[in-house]
């Protein structure tokens, strides 16, 4: 006797457990179902009515939704003392299908929406929780045969996704063990040693514990606090409190080496500092005899003509200041410190990425060998259409601090930033317009698609912006830009207001220290040519009051700088980036500053210069995209072509 109540009942029940698939319905209850992932999504719908539901294959291949077996993880894992995990084990499935680590990571790959297949016809149906795990741990690790290798800076990350959800997994004994170590490392009050001379603020505070802590579990930090921040006295403080260990290095431009011996005396006067300034017999001594208590702070130019004396000998610690000195993976610098062996690694840059997602790379596999993978794999794990994954920033993030003024500085005084248009006059515009013309002439004839020849047109035209003469070589040419510059300095010397002056050409830094000496203003001078001595002694005498500007080329100032003195910055020319001109700028907006500060840019309206700016808009800090698990990627040809427009 058939039951039509029930029937209709059960019915009913399909109809609602399919609702989503109603563009799908034929009527008089028949679905036909082209799409395989839908497919599955309907398929796992059904056999969720359990006894309501028998399903019937008449033709075709029959499809089976799995799900894991009570228990269904068996996982082992060795190593991880100095040297990454090795994870192996087993997965089974309701079906009594069993995987290896390997191969459900393999298909964990592979899978379509929220399915795993694994041949047969046979899908896994995964939930938030597993789908987290197999995640985790495929952003974690490097496959290598049946297990899954797993390097001891993953483990933060892992412990995150294995800590909550439903606990049918956990991590094997021996990672659970060092996620424990690490725990209680961060559980672990710590004090900033009572010979540093300084008072950390609340937030250095937190930074020197934070770095400490890692370097206690033996990982490496990158310290990417916004420039200003104090981010040396931090670093300080960790190298006191690690300084019986044995010797530590500091890398660093050449131009700011002669600040950290600076800092050390002034902030941790205890330890012995020995300045690697060239190849000299005598100056190479101090790295092969430098023991507890010793600095050696070295260029990054002589770490890579001494590379293998660096290398050969193991330090305590190894610290990068401006860090993004190694962002170019395949650099003689980042090869270079990827050589050094120690026991603890800082890197310090208020730019821990500026145009690729690489750079983040590059750093990382400074800090934390392994962690990201090679380089292709990178790109394979991390990265869709050139931005970051979620995965990305989940794996960086407990090894990456960065804090911003705006949140830490409360008592920093307000920083304006000003944009003063500058019109061209008639004769200037007919020039730009012929420069531009003939760029764009040069460039159809067969370098649209060659980036160098984009960008050596493009520089061009930012030269004239600045003064014709940089391009046309003639010297009377006159110049909008020139004359607006003039007055604003007037009316700032006027005011008794100094200022620092950027320009990323230093044959305009030329010119323009010629028209201030024609009006009888004082100045003092700086770029990448000067030496290091010279450099610190330029910038004691500016914060003594000499020289009403201090004229600095963008590269050469843009960091190691302290300039509090001025309150008053003037940006000559727009970069790229506007994270370097930030750095600029942060010459003057740090600590120590008790005026607002504001800040000028020139730009030459209606040319290549107002189209970066416009790029500007675009293209936010790259280091706080990455942060959020988004990066721009560097500019292409076509986006380089339409600032010609």
């Amino acid at each position: 006797m058939r039951d039509l109540a029930a029937e209709k009942a059960a019915a009913g029940r399909v109809r609602e457990a399919l609702a989503e698939f109603e563009s799908w319905a034929d009527g008089d209850g028949a679905w036909r179902i082209d799409s395989l992932v839908h497919a599955l999504k309907a398929l796992a719908a059904l056999k969720d009515l359990g006894d309501a539901v028998r399903l019937e294959w008449r033709k075709g291949r029959k499809i089976a939704i799995a799900a894991p077996k009570p228990g269904a993880w068996k996982l082992a894992a060795t190593g991880g003392v100095d040297f990454w995990f090795s994870v192996s084990g087993e997965f089974r499935l309701d079906t009594g299908r069993m995987l290896t680590i390997a191969e459900l990571i393999a298909a964990f790959r592979n899978r379509k929406g929220e399915f795993v297949p694994f041949g047969d016809g046979e899908y896994l149906r995964l939930t938030s929780a597993l789908a987290k795990r197999l995640e985790a741990l495929d952003s974690a690790g490097r496959l290598k045969g049946k297990a899954l290798e797993v390097p001891p800076a993953a483990i933060p990350m892992l412990d995150g996704a294995f800590s909550d959800g439903d606990g049918a997994m956990s991590l094997p004994a021996s990672m659970a063990a060092r996620a424990d170590a690490i725990r209680a490392a961060f559980a672990k009050k710590v004090e900033p040693p009572s010979r540093l001379k300084a008072e950390l603020r609340p937030y250095q505070r937190d930074g020197y514990e934070w770095i400490s802590r890692l370097a206690a579990c033996g990982l490496g930090a990158c310290l990417a606090d916004d420039m200003g921040l104090g981010k040396t006295v931090q670093v300080l403080a960790l190298l006191l409190e690690r300084a019986h260990e044995g010797a530590s290095l500091v890398v660093a431009p050449a131009s700011v080496c002669g600040n950290w011996r600076a800092e050390i005396a002034r902030f941790a006067p205890t330890l012995r500092t020995f300045m690697a300034w060239d190849e000299k017999a005598d100056a190479m001594d101090a790295v092969n005899a430098a023991g507890p208590g010793d600095v050696v702070i070295a260029g990054y130019g002589l770490l890579v003509s001494r590379e293998s004396q660096f290398a050969a000998r193991p330090w305590n610690g190894v610290v990068l200041d401006e860090a993004q000195a190694i962002k170019n993976e395949a650099s003689k610098r980042a090869k270079a410190v990827r050589r050094l062996a120690a026991k603890f690694r800082v890197a310090a840059t208020g730019t821990p990425v500026e145009n690729r997602l690489t750079e983040l790379w590059s750093i990382s596999e400074f800090l934390n060998p392994g962690l990201l993978g090679s380089v292709g794999d990178f790109a394979r794990r991390f990265t869709v259409d050139g931005r970051a994954t979620p995965a990305l920033k989940r794996l960086v993030s407990p090894l990456i601090m960065r804090r911003v003024k705006r949140d830490v500085l409360e008592d920093l005084p307000e920083k304006t930033e000003i944009t003063v248009p500058v019109i061209l006059g008639d004769d200037e515009r007919a020039g730009y317009e012929t420069c531009r013309r003939l760029a764009l002439e040069s460039l159809a004839a067969g370098g649209a698609e060659n980036r160098i020849s984009i960008l050596a047109e493009l520089t061009r035209l930012r030269r004239y912006c600045c003064h014709p003469s940089l391009v046309l070589g003639d010297a009377a040419a006159e110049s909008a830009k020139m004359d607006a510059l003039l007055e604003l300095l007037a009316g700032l010397r006027e005011n008794r207001h100094r200022a620092l002056v950027f320009s990323q050409f230093t044959d305009y830094l030329a010119i323009v220290r010629k028209a201030i000496g024609a009006q009888g203003w004082t100045h003092l001078y700086l770029d990448g040519q000067t030496p290091a001595s010279e450099r610190a002694r330029l910038v004691d005498a500016f914060q003594r009051g000499e020289g009403d500007f201090f004229l600095i080329s963008l590269k050469a100032g843009g960091m190691g700088l302290n300039l509090t003195a001025a309150n008053y910055v003037l940006l000559l020319d727009p970069w790229w980036n506007p994270a370097v001109e930030n750095q600029a700028a942060d010459r003057v907006h740090r600590i120590g500053q008790k005026n607002p500060v504001t800040v000028y840019r020139l730009i030459a309206s209606d040319t290549v210069e107002e189209r970066v700016l416009e790029l500007h808009k675009e293209k936010k800090s790259i280091a706080e995209d990455v942060l959020d698990g988004a990066a721009s990627t560097a500019l292409t040809p076509d986006e380089l072509m339409r600032l010609f427009k």
